[in-house]
């Protein structure tokens, strides 16, 4: 009897180690979003370009210039009040008005979900060129709380259409579409529209690496390396909860990494906060 203990105990301390030399196994962290540096680019000044989901042509407007691939774009606009922009490689990723009496494309007030969602599959290709039958599909209504004294927002998962409570009205719809590797996103598409269900804008947001090149993540270790950082930010508070947010991938400085957004509440000199982090995980390890 006394043997087996002492093998179990032992077994026991091998699986202990090993344990502890997996746990220092890290992604590299960043800490923060990329900056975004707006700039015109003298090549493009004077360019036009025409869309067939649009009357009118678009003038050159300015460029933005960003580490991360999917931030980089070129503007143009009408004169009807509409922008477009495109990569560097001439690809168009947006199009939007320039308020909610701008739509791009007029629906009508949705009552069936389904056909709401056809369209808008419909419209991704007509105006990005694009097909989104392959992607999984995320739908919530912005409802808007109005009272004599205030005014709230608060997002319900899927479509609402049907009578609200007195006070109570549809601020906007806001449908996405999502393609994934494990839990990473690896392309999306938002589109956002008006009240009435008129779409304002879409865009797309795609990690630009093809499917056979993105690389294996271990999803464990990704999370690990994430919470492993957050807590040397917030070591002189104490932290009540975190949630993670989505998961994307992306190009930084030509370099896979996976983009994550992080809640955390916390309790700081007797009252409790909450803040939002973004963090930039290296997959060049």
């Amino acid at each position: 009897m006394k043997k087996h203990v002492i093998l179990a105990t032992l077994c026991l301390l091998v699986l202990l180690v090993t344990g502890c030399s997996c746990s220092e196994n890290y992604y590299t962290v960043l800490v923060g979003g990329d900056t975004v540096t707006e700039y015109i680019n003298d090549e493009l000044v004077g360019t036009e370009k025409n869309v067939i989901c649009a009357d009118g042509a678009f003038k050159y407007s300015h460029s933005y210039k960003s580490n991360q691939k999917y931030m980089e774009y070129d503007y143009y606009k009408n004169d009807n009040g509409l922008e477009i922009a495109f990569t560097p490689e001439g690809e168009l990723r947006k199009i939007h008005g320039k308020d909610e009496n701008t739509p791009i494309a007029v629906y009508g007030k949705p009552i069936d979900k389904d056909d709401y969602i056809t369209w808008m599959k419909q419209l991704v290709e007509r105006f990005l060129n694009f097909n989104v039958d392959d992607f999984e599909i995320s739908i919530s209504t912005l409802l808007g709380y109005r009272t004599e004294n205030s005014l709230g927002f608060e997002r319900e998962d899927d479509l609402i259409t049907g009578d609200l409570p007195e006070g109570c009205y549809v601020d906007e719809y806001y449908v996405q579409f999502y393609k994934y590797s494990g839990k990473i996103i690896t392309d999306y598409v938002r589109v956002w529209t008006n009240s009435e269900g008129d779409v304002i804008g879409v865009a797309r947001f795609a990690s630009d690496i093809p499917d056979e090149k993105i690389p294996e993540i271990d999803e464990a270790k990704l999370e690990r390396s994430i919470v492993k950082e957050m807590k040397k930010i917030y070591s002189g508070v104490k932290i009540i909860k975190y949630e993670f947010e989505s998961f994307d991938l992306g190009l930084y400085n030509d370099m896979p990494v996976v983009n994550c957004g992080m809640e955390i509440r916390f309790m700081k000199h007797g009252d409790e906060w909450g803040e939002k982090i973004m963090f930039i995980v290296l997959l060049d390890e």
